[in-house]
């Protein structure tokens, strides 16, 4: 971002939900912006397809905690100018081991992704706008989920884990479901789902840094401060990327981001960086 030509004031490349963020901001604020994608906006080749997300405030580390309340805002805006919902207010369950660092963080501060069909008889209990709950497990097998959304009578559950793959070399085709995460839902849902095997299991792939934070710097070199960088949402960054775009826009037009640190987002040794993460 950031490079001048003689017929946009910024060029965003990737058309990612970041992108997309950083070029809506940057257009509300009076730039004329040019966002190039890959492919198209429904594409499943990276990390920003998928049909639903969880967004949710428990993060070990203090400097998220303003950016998803920030976010939060900026999707309920998003709505109202879209005219129809995109953001579904659910209660979020967390369990794990005591000394789980996240759940610690909660007491302090306050990847198979398959969809289960539920038995006729609890669809209500399962399904948004229900009591049932966003959930995440701490235990193995890490473990986190959503109420029936995007697909009716299909409960949406996704275990946290994955392996390294070469981009351009990615599979396709359904995954498979480890036989731990079937057997950690036959515990806790049995008779509520059926239990012969996910009815969907999708293949999602997640940009991932070693730290697991995200990058937002100057691309620095040659560029200097003309190229500012963002990225590296290491399965995390979704439900950010209202404020993301916001914060990448105040750097590429002023230098430095209002109320957040950019120290803990510095670019790093991107060699380091792995292709991406494959989750099914």
């Amino acid at each position: 971002m950031g490079y001048f030509n003689d017929g946009f004031d910024e060029i965003v490349i990737g058309a990612s939900v970041m992108g997309s963020s950083t070029a809506y901001q940057l257009a509300k604020r009076g730039q004329k912006t040019l966002l190039l994608g890959q492919f198209d906006f429904t594409h499943h080749r990276g990390p920003s397809h998928g049909e639903s997300r969880t967004i949710r405030a428990v993060y070990p580390e203090h400097y998220y905690y303003g950016l998803v309340n920030e976010s939060y805002q900026m999707w309920k805006q998003a709505q109202i100018k879209v005219g129809f919902r995109v953001y579904f207010k659910t209660q979020q369950f967390d369990v794990g081991p005591v000394d789980a660092k996240s759940l610690r963080t909660i007491i302090t501060t306050c990847q198979n992704v398959g969809y289960w069909r539920i038995k006729e008889v609890h669809d209500a209990k399962y399904s948004i706008g229900s009591d049932f709950p966003t959930f995440t497990s701490y235990r193995k097998p890490n473990t986190h989920g959503t109420p029936s959304l995007e697909l009716p009578r299909l409960i949406k559950i996704a275990e946290h884990g994955g392996y390294a793959f070469d981009a351009n070399k990615r599979p396709w085709g359904l995954g498979v479901t480890p036989t731990s995460l079937k057997l950690w839902i036959e515990e806790r849902f049995r008779g509520m789902v059926y239990l012969n095997g996910s009815v969907l299991t999708q293949l999602c792939v997640h940009s991932m840094t070693p730290d697991e934070d995200f990058v937002i710097d100057f691309l620095g070199g040659e560029f200097g401060k003309d190229v500012a960088v963002g990225g590296g949402s290491s399965d995390h960054g979704f439900k950010m990327s209202p404020a993301i775009g916001r914060i990448l826009t105040d750097v590429v037009l002023t230098g430095k981001a209002r109320g957040v640190k950019l120290m803990h987002f510095r670019k790093q040794d991107l060699r380091r960086i792995p292709g991406g993460t494959l989750r099914t």
